[in-house]
């Protein structure tokens, strides 16, 4: 993501145990407002942050209740 932090649109569930769990949506362009309206969190990616694996930690913003 380069030199600038970066929110992320995605959708988000949460487990019995409470855990929260964040996938990224498929389309992040700005011109695609159906999936804005679908995302849950804003998950947030650090200036120069390298790519995420399945199952790292991660910081949101809450869009709704969940």
């Amino acid at each position: 993501n380069g030199e600038r932090e970066d929110y992320v649109r995605a959708s988000a569930t949460r487990r019995d145990n409470g855990k929260l769990v964040v996938e990224p949506l498929p389309v992040q362009d700005s011109s695609m407002l159906a999936f804005m309206a679908r995302a849950d969190v804003l998950l947030i990616r650090p200036v120069d942050a390298p790519p995420a694996a399945e199952g790292d930690a991660c910081r949101v913003i809450l869009l709704r209740e969940i």
